[in-house]
C-alpha cells in the first residue's frame, strides 16, 4: 500500500483545514473539521495524535482490524495512530478535531533525556477513542496555545502530552540485548559533553569505547535514541540558546558553539527551534522586560 501522510489524506478528503502551525522539523499541529466523509489513513511516516475538540459522536472506526464497531467519538477523546499503521473512519456528523504530528525520534529522545527511559521501551500503541484525565489536560494545554506563540511554548506543551502518553502506554521494564554497556555509555557521553563544540570524528569516540565505528554508532542509537552527531548538535543548540538569551550576537554564538559559519548555525537552529537565532534572541529580550 502506498505511503501517504495523514495530513495529505485529510487535505484530499471532505475535511477542512481550519489552521496549522509547523513548530519545527519534528512537530506540527493542525486543526480540522469534517462531516459526511469516509477517510482511509495509509502508513504515515510520523505518529499522529488526534484530540476531539467538539462533537465526534458521528465518528466511527470501520477498518476490519478494529473489533469494536459500535464505539464512536466524543469531545475530549484521544486517538493515536502510530507511524506505519492503517485505519479507516466513517464520519456522519459535523465535528472538530486537532492533530499533533511528531517523529519517532522526538518522543524517544524526550523519554531518554527527560525521564531516563531506555528509548527501546517507547513503542506507541494504537489508541481509539481513549479517555484519560492527564492526556486530556495535556491536549487542552497544547491545542489552546495560540498559533502565533513562540515554538518553545508548543514544545513545552507537547512534552506534557508525551509524558502522559508514556505514563499510560509504556510497557513493563525488560532487559534488552545490545546497546552500549554502562561503561561504554558513560565514556561516550563524557566525551561528547567534554568536546561538544569541537569537530569530532566518529572513530575518536568509538576508539575511546573500544568498539568499531559501525558497532558503536548502531549501539549508541539503540541506547540514546539518536546518533552521536544528533546528540552533539543537541548539546550545541542547548548552549546556543543560553548564549543568545545572555545577549551574545548570532555570529559570536555560531563561533563559540563550533558551527562552521553563521549561516550553518542559523539553518540548524531554525530547523530545530522553529525560529531564527535573531528571532529567539528578540523573544528572550521581550520576555526579560515583562
Amino acid at each position: 500500500m502506498k505511503q501517504q501522510s495523514v495530513f495529505e489524506t485529510l487535505s484530499r478528503s471532505n475535511a477542512k483545514l481550519r489552521a496549522e502551525r509547523r513548530i519545527n522539523q519534528s512537530l506540527r499541529v493542525a486543526f480540522w473539521s469534517n462531516d459526511s466523509d469516509r477517510v482511509h489513513y495509509q502508513k504515515d511516516s510520523v505518529h499522529t495524535l488526534a484530540f476531539y475538540l467538539r462533537g465526534g459522536e458521528g465518528s466511527r472506526r470501520v477498518d476490519a482490524g478494529y473489533r469494536q464497531p459500535k464505539q464512536h467519538g466524543s469531545s475530549g477523546v484521544v486517538c493515536l495512530l502510530p507511524q506505519g499503521q492503517c485505519s479507516s473512519w466513517e464520519i456522519s456528523a459535523p465535528f472538530q478535531f486537532a492533530h499533533l504530528y511528531f517523529r519517532e525520534q522526538t518522543i524517544k529522545r524526550y523519554a531518554q533525556r527527560e525521564l531516563d527511559i531506555d528509548p527501546r521501551r517507547v513503542v506507541l500503541p494504537e489508541l481509539t477513542f481513549h479517555r484519560s484525565r492527564s492526556l486530556n489536560l495535556g491536549c487542552i494545554e497544547l491545542f489552546s496555545t495560540p498559533l502565533d506563540e513562540d515554538p518553545l511554548s508548543f514544545e513545552q506543551a507537547s512534552n506534557q502530552v508525551f509524558a502522559a502518553l508514556l505514563n499510560e502506554t509504556l510497557p513493563a521494564k525488560t532487559h534488552y540485548q545490545g546497546g552500549l554497556g554502562s561503561r561504554e555509555k558513560r565514556i561516550a557521553l563524557d566525551y561528547l559533553h567534554s568536546h561538544w563544540a569541537d569537530k569530532i570524528a566518529l572513530a575518536e569516540i568509538a576508539q575511546a569505547c573500544g568498539l568499531s565505528e559501525f558497532h558503536f554508532q548502531r549501539m549508541f542509537k539503540l541506547s540514546l535514541g539518536c546518533s552521536p552527531a544528533d546528540y552533539q548538535l543537541e548539546l550545541r543548540l542547548n548552549e546556543a540558546r543560553q548564549l543568545l538569551a545572555a545577549g551574545f550576537s548570532v555570529l559570536q554564538v555560531a563561533l563559540e558553539c563550533g558551527f562552521s559559519s553563521q549561516a550553518h548555525f542559523s539553518r540548524r537552529f531554525q530547523q530545530q527551534q522553529g525560529l531564527s537565532p535573531k528571532q529567539y534572541s528578540q523573544l528572550q529580550k521581550r520576555s526579560a522586560r515583562l
